[in-house]
């Protein structure tokens, strides 16, 4: 039993002897009258104290049997922790501080106001912005199709289409640069107003609302831009009417019914023929191809939601049986997978040197196509440098399989623990549901935010007539309108682009792509930081038989009550790293058509340099968590010592490390496979199960899709905290051997198939009472300070 002092240090002793606790008293007065020392009795594997004290009479050690039965005795733990305290000088590490202050305070705050200023941008977001603007068309006035008194109007009519097809898929988001209006329905005909300048009939003619069609004639409404100059055939595509695939001869004229053509005509009275529209429109071809299918894809997806979910719940099970397992099958999977690299490597190299020789001397050679400088090579030296490649590899494999050895051996042993850590602590595989939901509200605030903010930078164009205005005013009257873009070209128009924040706006988004990145990172800090406290919890207890209750509830309240600055610091780190790096594809992506190959290449190499910063800052955040979970220091002194530590121990890091990703994703691949496999033969019905009915589908590829992407999620998740359990063993352990030596005094807590391959051999924790230690608790307020930190117990 151990017993708990202020200073995070605790002392020990076997448990396997109990003890009167009159007696207990007494030797304690004779220990303070300074009675003459006492002496340790060794017998096996037990130890025996006699002291010639009278009146204490000290019997054998009791049996294994008498060992577990007395166990669960509250008296027996109570005692041992008194004996403990009286025989015990030297106080040993512990680990896993209890009582803790507040971390990184200042960072808390400067979250804190970050988090207000986000806040308040949402709130102006969602008062001033309408996402209405980005599901529905808006037509030349700001007009919302299929809104308010356009509600039977919800398809977007644009008169030149031309002009939209040069901006490609941007179109849907930003208009279009011709006059468009609202109709109820997309035209199914093909038509140009030439047709009707002589009958001036305008049945045909779509125009703009509020135009005066009858008192105006067809070719003086479509040069004013009123009405379209000619229509195509269309269908509605995400309420824009886009042109269908159209037929022409060959001199370009577009086919109609019964063989018929027609020439569409501009209002700049320019030819338009078929060749130009099927060119301009490819992509929307393709988008309404696939559009086809996309019906039905989500019919197969619907119907097949049971069976999907059947799949997913089998993932989740088979995932928490291979951790289990994990324990048991661990050593196994890594050995093989040695023994296959290396026999892959010795093959290989057989392989090539056989070639070699076989090819030696001949002049036969090889088409190498990577390589643009010499792609015809001499194929003796191909197998050449193939063989000296593999040899080498070969060799470097053996030499570090025999040297790491013991590293490997240890490193599956912490594996094998961690399955036993996360299989008694079943309920850390449901805590990712906290974190997913967290994740889930950040990622639904950040994109409503942006939609309602990216509504209120939604451009639209609108003209004012301006008949009453003196000419010369025209240009202050735009300035005073507060206009981004003023078209004053027309005698009597003002083209005003109300777009008067749209720079302070852009800031806006940014600000909100930032904090929704550094709440993302907040709550996998949060995550890591509890995992870590619970696990580091398991490790710091000696006795393993008797954890501490409402571990994973205590470890989320510490990180809110301490740590909330620690996470916010090193997540910000983290965030500040991926928001660079974010701008700079945003750069590389704006300067991909550029002929400038040197600012290519800076750009390259800037994005490697902040991905590998990404990668680092991963990597020491997580083990710094696990530190902060144990010592409850701030974010720079864990970081340290967690660095501190694994440079210490640089290669059994870089092994754990190694051997922990390769099982995970071999086990991740294997779960999904078999999930697959199993998933495949069911919708062909090849099982002779019926678990659940397998409905009619289109393409049985799409729900076994989805329960592929789905099975790996799953695994992520519950291998994520299989890893973190891995991880905070292997440093509890690295911080264990460094400051408890093993002794009899200072015991490691590492469990004892760790510990025996630690050390080389098995053994049991034994004490070694030296009453010359006890002798140096002269000061009795100590002692008796002692006395009531073991009594409370």
């Amino acid at each position: 039993m151990s017993s708990k002092t202020d200073l995070g240090y605790q002392s020990t002793v076997d448990t396997g002897e109990t003890a009167n606790p009159d007696q207990s008293s007494e030797s304690l007065s004779h220990l303070e009258t300074g009675s003459p020392k006492s002496h340790l009795v060794e017998a096996g594997n037990s130890a025996m104290i006699s002291s010639p004290v009278d009146g204490v009479n000290f019997v054998e050690p009791p049996s294994y049997e008498q060992k577990e039965k007395r166990k669960d005795s509250y008296i027996h733990r109570k005692m041992s922790a008194f004996r403990a305290s009286l025989i015990e000088g030297e106080l040993m590490y512990r680990g896993c501080i209890t009582k803790r202050t507040c971390t990184d305070v200042l960072c808390c705050f400067g979250f804190a106001f970050f988090l207000i200023g986000y806040f308040i941008v949402s709130i102006y977001a969602f008062s001033a912005g309408n996402p209405l603007l980005l599901v529905h068309p808006i037509d030349s006035k700001g007009n919302i199709c299929g809104v308010g008194k356009y509600k039977d109007k919800p398809n977007l009519f644009m008169f030149d289409l031309l002009e939209c097809a040069k901006y490609g898929p941007a179109v849907f988001y930003l208009g279009c640069p011709t006059p468009q209006v609202c109709i109820a329905d997309c035209p199914d005909y093909y038509y140009v107003y030439l047709q009707d300048v002589a009958t001036q009939n305008k049945t045909k003619l779509i125009c703009q609302d509020g135009v005066d069609v009858k008192s105006k004639k067809v070719e003086n409404l479509v040069a004013n831009k009123d009405c379209a100059a000619y229509t195509v055939k269309t269908k509605p595509v995400l309420n824009r009417c886009l042109p269908s695939p159209v037929t022409f001869d060959d001199s370009g004229k577009i086919l109609v019914k019964n063989n018929s053509t027609i020439t569409l005509v501009g209002s700049d009275k320019t030819t338009i023929d078929g060749k130009i529209l099927n060119n301009a429109f490819k992509l929307y071809d393709i988008y309404i191809e696939v559009r086809k299918y996309r019906v039905e894809l989500t019919k197969d997806v619907e119907n097949s939601q049971t069976f999907i979910c059947v799949f997913l719940i089998l993932a989740m099970l088979l995932s928490f049986a291979w951790i289990v397992a994990m324990r048991f099958i661990a050593v196994y999977m890594v050995w093989l997978s040695i023994a296959v690299i290396l026999a892959l490597s010795g093959i290989f190299t057989f392989v090539f040197w056989k070639n070699y020789f076989h090819y030696k001397g001949s002049d036969e050679v090889t088409y190498l196509p990577w390589i643009d400088s010499a792609k015809e090579i001499k194929t003796e030296i191909v197998f050449l440098l193939g063989g000296l490649l593999f040899g080498v590899i070969l060799c470097v494999l053996n030499v570090a399989v025999l040297c790491l050895c013991r590293t490997i051996t240890l490193s599956v042993s912490m594996i094998e623990c961690a399955s036993k850590v996360v299989t008694k602590m079943w309920l850390t595989l449901l805590w990712p549901v906290v974190p997913f939901l967290l994740h889930i509200a950040n990622i639904a605030y950040a994109a409503s935010a942006t939609a309602y903010m990216a509504s209120v930078e939604r451009r639209d164009k609108m003209d004012l007539n301006s008949s009453n205005i003196v000419v010369d005013f025209k240009e202050s009257l735009a300035d005073k309108m507060n206009c981004k873009d003023i078209d004053v070209s027309e005698a009597n128009k003002i083209g005003c682009d109300l777009s008067s924040t749209a720079g302070n706006l852009k800031v806006i988004m940014l600000f909100i792509f930032f904090m929704y990145l550094w709440l993302k990172n907040f709550v996998c800090g949060l995550n890591q930081l509890t995992l870590a406290g619970v696990f580091a919890s398991y490790y710091w207890t000696l006795d393993k038989t008797t954890l501490p209750k409402y571990t994973l509830l205590k470890s989320f309240y510490r990180c809110f009550r301490y740590h909330c600055g620690s996470l916010a610091f090193g997540s910000f780190l983290i965030t500040f790293v991926q928001f660079i790096t974010a701008l700079l594809n945003l750069v590389k992506s704006n300067i991909e058509n550029s002929t400038n190959q040197l600012a290519k290449f800076l750009i390259r190499c800037l994005l490697c340099c902040f991905k590998l910063h990404d990668m680092f800052l991963q990597f020491i955040n997580k083990r710094a968590y696990i530190m902060m979970a144990i010592e409850g220091k701030n974010f720079c002194l864990s970081a340290k010592r967690a660095l501190s530590i694994m440079l210490n121990n640089f290669v059994k890091s870089l092994v754990l490390a190694k051997v922990t990703d390769f099982l995970l994703i071999i086990s991740k691949l294997i779960i999904t496979s078999m999930i697959g496999v199993l998933a495949y033969f069911y919708i062909q019905k090849k099982i002779p199960l019926t678990i659940v009915t397998v409905p009619e589908l289109n393409f049985y590829f799409i729900p076994l899709f989805v329960i592929l992407i789905g099975t790996y999620s799953i695994t992520g998740v519950f291998f994520d905290v299989y890893g973190t359990a891995v991880d905070t063993i292997f440093l509890c352990f690295l911080d264990d051997i460094e400051k408890n030596d093993g002794s009899n005094a200072r015991p490691h807590f590492m469990d004892e198939h760790l510990e025996s391959i630690f050390k080389g051999k098995s053994f049991q924790r034994r004490l070694t009472v030296n009453y010359e230690k006890t002798e140096n608790f002269k000061d009795s307020d100590t002692r008796k300070k002692s006395l009531a930190s073991s009594a409370s117990v």
